[in-house]
């Protein structure tokens, strides 16, 4: 289950977004985590967390940064998913009820769609499966 934490919660899982966040997203910013924090902390970027239930225990198996975009060029409103790992292992079936979970958070905040990028092949193909385009390759070069 992806469950959306508010600012209020992101202190508690702080340390595990932060290296997460670190192993998943390129190299290149020098202060992004304090950026980060402080978008999570305004509300302007959202932090989800991944869990499953063991008995009475709850494990968090993965995370994701999102960002709500407004593309003034082609006029469209993306929820971009710009960073997403696993903690441990986890099944196709909990990022699948993930991508569910984003798409009608995007969808109540009048997003027009869920953009992002991976070169996991699994996410790849979840997102096709879902009837989405995974062609594109993001492109970056450090200035």
């Amino acid at each position: 289950m992806l469950l959306l934490l508010m600012p209020e919660q992101v202190h508690t899982y702080w340390e595990d977004i932060k290296e997460g966040m670190e192993r998943a997203l390129p190299p290149g910013v020098p202060d992004r985590p304090q950026r980060i924090l402080t978008g999570l902390l305004d509300g302007s970027v959202q932090a989800w967390v991944s869990y499953r239930r063991e008995g009475n225990k709850t494990i968090v198996d993965g995370a994701a940064l999102t960002k709500i975009d407004v593309d003034e060029i082609l006029g469209v409103r993306d929820l971009a998913l710009f960073c997403l790992w696993a903690i441990e292992k986890t099944h196709r079936s909990t990022w699948a009820e993930g991508l569910k979970a984003l798409l009608d958070f995007g969808r109540s905040k009048g997003c027009n769609r869920l953009t992002g990028w991976s070169d996991v092949p699994l996410l790849i193909d979840i997102i096709r499966d879902a009837g989405g385009e995974a062609r594109y390759t993001f492109l970056t070069v450090p200035i």
